[in-house]
């Protein structure tokens, strides 16, 4: 008899709740019979409660379950007719599953209902008796599972899909009020032929649908002279969002600037059959149907006709721009009179050009040959010109720490950034972004783009903290201490400057800098001085070419220490990012962003201020789960409030 077919690490380990195939070879016309035993000496049958037999035990193949750890032997007696027979025995260490299982990756979401695409799907994570995801070996893995308590035909997940689609063939969901639907994973069963069951009270996937908003609208046909002007309403919450549009005979389609119930006064100034929409959004991103209804104009008379291009116009502050009625008709050599004038280079022409200023609208007023007239109007909207928000200095504690500059406060219309580094600063990613990652000290110049190709410019400087700590003497008597500074360590090209170059170019307001040494600059703070002060310093190299940098200086009663790494892990050691000295400023702000840019983390009152210390939880963005932030290293920009130093770092959280 042949040995049983099973994987070497079944074979030893099997997981509790698991189960596994075993089989011997066939043979036609023999007898076989499996048993499960303690021990074998004496001979021990193991007890039924500890395994459970899933198909007969009396073929050449088995399917067992085990139900309890230990250690058990599967044997089989084999016979033939002739009487003989033969038996194997295997033995098996069941261990615990640990944390095998899988799980929905939201316990709840939900969805519009959309007539006939009710269709949803639950995201799924795999993991190992260690806790760990499923590596792409495991995968494709067989999930059973069931719909509002029936359960459905399985399916087949793979590693870059980890999940099932549910059909809305497999409930019913009602337009007219929301639907729950509950999907409950059971078991999976993976590429190694190992079963494993879902995690009790994370397999459960809840999703609402949505019903559908609903809004009144009359759609009765409506007939207009040429020329008319009108407006329409819909009937419906204030709350919604409505859009609402114009197909025109000609085929184009004219979007309605109005979001509410109610459209702006439209002007009617193209004969035929047009058809007149609203839609509305609600608060949770659902939409009604469309409703719609046929507004038909009827042809004009021998009056002129005043037509401007477009309905509305928009520019950008430092664009100008060309306002268009010579589509306008009428009898004889028509006259144009723009109104207002402001901004205008020839308020008489059918085309004049606009120089940017403040949002109008103008109305032409078109006379034809007969003296009869037509207007039209368009609303010419000039967006803001960009405008720059970023802290206009930054200071790190190593000049080497790679940092974020921070200009994503700033505002225009579609912004584009472009960094560039002065000196010896180095731009690492990003610097098309409004966050880029930057690494050395001196000025990083930033310009932001509209969609317009209108700009604005600025620049970061970054510079080297130095912090001076004043202490009290024994009798109470506060006394000054001092910083020697290696100015020389972060200057460039190393090995090439020459140290008795240095010299004091622009002494500190608030104390003495004295060269003690080849590149030592020692500051000692004026008695009793706390606060911010700075000097500024030049050095040579051996041609006597020269360069001047200069030195920031923090004096404080408590020194500030930013940490480089917490363990938000919950064992009550460093589970914090916590900020020592910053409870003698009065508001302090903190934004914290990934290597991507994103802001995950946001306080305006960090710290001992109200918001408490940063759990390594996003506050910001998006959150999935309870928003734990993985282990990786993030960015930060400290602000320590009005007429104090913005620091910006890196911070290692380690789960």
């Amino acid at each position: 008899m042949a040995v049983t077919y099973v994987a070497a690490q079944d074979a030893i380990s099997p997981f509790v709740g698991a189960s596994h195939n075993y089989q011997v070879d066939e043979h036609a016309g023999n007898d076989y019979e499996w048993q499960v035993y303690k021990d074998l000496v004496p001979l021990t049958p193991a007890n039924p409660a500890d395994y459970q037999f899933l198909s007969s035990k009396n073929s050449s193949s088995v399917d067992i379950q085990w139900l309890s750890e230990g250690v058990y032997f599967l044997m089989v007696h084999e016979s033939d007719p002739d009487g003989c027979s033969n038996l194997k025995a295997l033995r098996l260490e069941v261990i615990s599953g640990g944390q095998r299982g899988f799980i929905v990756s939201n316990a709840t979401t939900s969805q519009c209902y959309q007539e006939g695409a009710n269709d949803l799907t639950v995201d799924l994570q795999f993991f190992d008796a260690q806790g760990d995801l499923w590596a792409a070996d495991r995968f494709p893995v067989t999930v059973s599972f069931a719909v509002n308590g029936r359960p459905q035909a399985p399916q087949t997940v793979t590693y870059f899909n980890q999940q099932i689609l549910i059909s809305n063939e497999s409930f019913t969901a009602d337009p007219t009020q929301n639907t729950s639907i509950t999907v409950q994973l059971t078991e999976a069963t993976d590429a190694q032929n190992q079963t494993i069951q879902a995690r009790e009270g994370q397999n459960i996937q809840s999703t609402t649908i949505l019903s559908l908003p609903e809004i009144s609208f009359n759609t009765n046909e409506a007939q207009l002279a040429f020329g008319s002007i009108s407006s329409y309403s819909a009937q419906g919450p204030s709350n919604y969002r409505y859009h609402w549009s114009v197909l025109r005979p000609d085929g184009t389609i004219l979007e309605l600037s109005s979001e509410t119930s109610t459209t702006e006064s439209i002007n009617w100034n193209q004969a035929g059959a047009h058809v007149l929409s609203v839609q509305a959004t609600n608060a949770t991103g659902c939409q009604t149907a469309v409703l719609s209804k046929t507004v038909v104009v009827t042809p004009p008379d021998d009056r002129p006709i005043a037509l401007i291009v477009e309905e509305s116009l928009q520019t950008g502050s430092c664009v100008p721009i060309q306002l268009d009625a010579s589509g306008s008709t009428g009898q004889g050599e028509l006259s144009f009179s723009w109104t207002p004038t402001t901004g205008l280079d020839d308020p008489a022409s059918p085309r004049p050009t606009f120089t940017p200023g403040s949002s109008a609208t103008y109305t032409v007023t078109v006379t034809d040959s007969q003296g009869q007239t037509a207007s039209d109007a368009v609303r010419v909207e000039v967006i803001d010109p960009p405008l720059l928000v970023i802290n206009k200095q930054v200071f790190v504690n190593n000049p080497t720490d790679v940092i974020l500059l921070d200009a994503s406060a700033s505002t225009g219309q579609n912004l584009r950034f472009n960094w560039r580094s002065a000196g010896e600063g180095l731009i690492i990613a990003g610097s098309q972004t409004a966050t880029p990652q930057v690494s050395g000290l001196g000025k990083y110049y930033v310009e932001a783009i509209d969609q317009f190709g209108c700009t604005a410019r600025d620049s970061v400087t970054v510079g080297l903290l130095v912090q001076v700590t004043a202490i009290d003497d024994a009798i109470g008597v506060r006394v000054n201490t001092y910083a020697d500074i290696n100015v020389l360590r972060n200057d460039k090209p190393q090995g090439q400057l020459d140290p008795e170059s240095v010299s004091i170019v622009s002494p500190p307001s608030h104390g003495f800098a004295t060269i003690t040494s080849d590149s030592i600059i020692t500051y000692t703070p004026d008695q009793f001085y706390v606060g911010h002060d700075e000097f500024i310093y030049a050095v040579c190299d051996y041609s006597n070419r020269c360069d001047e940098a200069t030195v920031l200086v923090r004096v404080s009663d408590e020194a500030l220490f930013v940490p480089n790494a917490f363990s938000p892990n919950g064992d009550g050691l460093n589970d914090y990012f916590e900020i020592v000295g910053i409870g003698s400023y009065e508001r302090v702000s903190l934004k914290i962003f990934n290597r991507w840019g994103n802001l995950v983390y946001e306080s305006e009152n960090y710290g001992p201020g109200g918001d408490g210390f940063w759990d390594g939880k996003a506050t910001r963005g998006i959150r999935t789960g309870n928003g734990e932030m993985p282990t990786a290293t993030y960015y930060y920009t400290l602000d320590l409030g009005r007429g104090n130093e913005k620091l910006s770092g890196f911070i290692y959280l380690d789960r």
